[in-house]
């Protein structure tokens, strides 16, 4: 048997690693709009 620590533990770094992956890609995201958006002034 894995003792409930660790699951906690494991649990909460799954978390952690998936909500820094999130808020990666939204800055990215964010990013390439302002990108666009420039890109899209620049043109007009």
């Amino acid at each position: 048997m894995v003792p409930q620590d660790n699951v906690n533990f494991i649990t909460e770094v799954v978390l952690q690693t998936s909500l820094s992956t999130v808020s990666v890609s939204e800055h990215i995201l964010s990013a390439s709009e302002q990108e666009n958006s420039i890109l899209y002034f620049s043109i007009n």
